[in-house]
């Protein structure tokens, strides 16, 4: 293999992992929700407490049984 091709080659192998950077997953959604929520009860004297993405799932499971 010559030196272009390799070069050709590893930026074809870049490239293809380059989408799964903006995977959008129900996590980060509820994650972003969750830093939403923290910034704007930020300057409020009862702040938001949203569980983390974990025991949110726990929590969700329970109720599906």
């Amino acid at each position: 293999m010559t030196q272009k091709q390799f070069k050709l080659w590893l930026a074809c192998v870049l490239l293809g992992f380059l989408p799964a950077c903006g995977l959008i997953s129900h996590q980060s959604i509820y994650e972003g929700v969750r830093g939403n929520e923290k910034t704007k009860a930020a300057g409020s004297d009862k702040p938001s407490k949203l569980p983390t993405y974990d025991q949110y799932e726990k929590e969700r499971d329970n109720l599906k049984k």
